[in-house]
């Protein structure tokens, strides 16, 4: 019985997530796999969210704090009602692309991953840039670092943006004590 109950969260889950994708009329990357964004997209994803909050967390393969974090980040959404969306910076070619996908999902099968537009510009560090300057409020400081949390509400509305600093009197590897203090409090228990 509660395996079934768990199969069946899986699944609604992961229904609920591509309703919410393809309400927002978001592009593909890679055989469809991968939502390109801005954003304006990361608004109605916020916006059409089953869920009361989405969380995005910045994610690259080279980068070493987010391959540490990945799986706090990934706790979240069975923890809470939030929904996670791994953002890439990587440049839209597809052997990368394919080879972060593969390493995402060998880590978490229902894990959903979105694609800064190249838009923003071609060199991801760039596009970043001007992607964290577009979404972060006046009240947090601003840093482009990976390995980044933003929660938004379903209103559309920046609640939290993280940064190193967070988590800086704390183990580097480990973010569980800067989600407790920055992020966990914002959200509901499912």
């Amino acid at each position: 019985m509660f395996k079934n109950l768990l199969i069946f969260s899986a699944f609604f889950s992961i229904y609920s997530t591509n309703a919410q994708i393809q309400n927002c009329n978001l592009k593909k990357s890679i055989n469809n796999e991968i939502s390109i964004v801005d954003k304006d997209d990361i608004i109605c994803l916020a916006k059409n969210a089953d869920s009361e909050k989405i969380i995005l967390f910045s994610f690259g393969t080279w980068c070493s704090p987010c391959r540490l974090h990945l799986k706090n980040a990934l706790m979240l959404q069975k923890k809470y009602d939030v929904t996670v969306y791994i953002l890439l910076i990587d440049r839209n070619e597809e052997k990368s692309l394919r080879a972060t996908f593969e390493y995402l999902r060998n880590r978490e099968k229902d894990v959903t991953i979105l694609l800064l537009s190249p838009e923003y510009s071609k060199r991801p560090n760039k596009k970043y840039r001007k992607f964290l300057v577009e979404i972060t409020p006046n009240n947090f400081e601003n840093i482009n670092d990976m390995s980044k949390y933003i929660l938004l509400n379903k209103e559309g509305d920046v609640e939290m943006v993280t940064n190193w600093k967070d988590n800086s009197n704390f183990d580097w590897e480990d973010d569980i004590n800067m989600l407790k203090k920055k992020i966990i409090p914002l959200l509901s228990v499912n």
